[in-house]
């Protein structure tokens, strides 16, 4: 069996980083991270944008696990 599993990465983050290929590699788990403007900005900036993404992806894909680093686990 395995878990799928939704991570919002942090701030300086991205999809590619260590803790989101960690996960997409692990065979226990069916990962997905999403992409999202965090650092393109200051977060005042970027926050509602990241929120509607996640809120998104969160619906959409109705996760077993939700993971959030720093940042993501903020949205």
């Amino acid at each position: 069996m395995t878990y799928k599993v939704l991570m919002f990465h942090g701030k300086e983050g991205s999809p590619n980083g260590r803790k989101s290929s960690y996960l997409k590699k692990h065979p226990l788990y069916t990962a997905h991270i999403p992409s999202y403007p965090s650092n393109s900005g200051p977060v005042e900036e970027v926050f509602d944008e990241c929120y509607a993404i996640a809120k998104n992806e969160l619906t959409a894909m109705a996760p077993d696990l939700l993971i959030g680093s720093s940042f993501g686990g903020g949205i």
